[in-house]
């Protein structure tokens, strides 16, 4: 089974919700992946399938360039749910991350949401006097933002946002830690919240409690990773938030909604 991922944009990557990877496939700069199921020691290749698609997805968003390339525009994207299946939410690995910016590509990266990541809501290889990070909004990742630049690699969590202002972006101003308040189908936040909040000691108890589902009958839900909403489920996720930005609807010239 050949499986499109897209490696490499160039052009404004506006409004786009990316949920519990469910990435979309862009025509331009993709590559082909294989996977068979029960496949072992694969490396995506036709002769050697990855054994599912998990394997084959490392960011919902990748950018890729060098110097000289006009700045990529990630613009009011909503980027939920990327999971690591391994090794969640320990940032020991890049593998889960919402944006990562390559090569030294120059990106203008303003008005998204990131939430729920396992990692890295961004990583950015890029030289940083090439990126500009405005009017973001993150909750409950790993880490906000992390830079290779650097040893140790500068890391910036929820409670260290002050430190973007210590890192030599072109530009970083009006990020915010702010929960986008989506409408997410219970047993599936409930699945999620079973997994990450015990992996991580990033969040306390008491932090953690006030994001915790709702309390339904039944049995407790189940530790979850990788459940795939329906994509017109998906579609439907615009942040309530009026803090944050992220994808909305926006009408059409025929009056309807997209």
């Amino acid at each position: 089974m050949g499986w499109k991922k897209p490696v490499g944009l160039a052009s404004s990557l506006s409004p786009l919700v990316v949920l519990a990877l469910l990435c979309l496939a862009f025509p331009a700069h993709a590559r082909d992946w294989f996977v068979r199921a029960g496949a072992v020691g694969g490396d995506g290749s036709r002769e050697k399938p990855f054994r599912d698609p998990f394997q084959a997805i490392t960011e919902a968003i990748r950018v890729t360039g060098g110097f000289g390339t006009r700045p990529a525009q990630v613009r009011d994207n909503t980027v939920l749910f990327v999971w690591n299946r391994s090794r969640p939410h320990d940032g020991s690995t890049s593998t889960g991350s919402g944006l990562a910016l390559t090569g030294n590509a120059p990106a203008v990266v303003e008005g998204n949401v990131f939430q729920y990541i396992d990692n890295f809501a961004v990583r950015a290889d890029s030289r940083l006097n090439e990126v500009v990070l405005t009017n973001n909004a993150f909750f409950r990742n790993w880490a906000a933002f992390r830079s290779t630049q650097g040893m140790p690699p500068p890391t910036v969590d929820e409670k260290s946002m002050q430190l973007l202002a210590d890192l030599p972006f072109k530009k970083a101003e009006g990020n915010v830690v702010a929960d986008g308040g989506f409408d997410i189908d219970p047993a599936f936040y409930a699945s999620w919240f079973a997994r990450t909040s015990q992996l991580t000691s990033l969040f306390t108890p008491e932090e953690w409690s006030q994001v915790a589902p709702r309390q339904m009958g039944g049995e407790p839900a189940k530790p979850g990773v990788g459940r795939a909403l329906d994509w017109k489920a998906a579609a439907k996720l615009f942040p309530k938030n009026a803090r944050v930005k992220g994808a909305r609807p926006k009408p059409l010239e025929t009056g309807s909604d997209r």
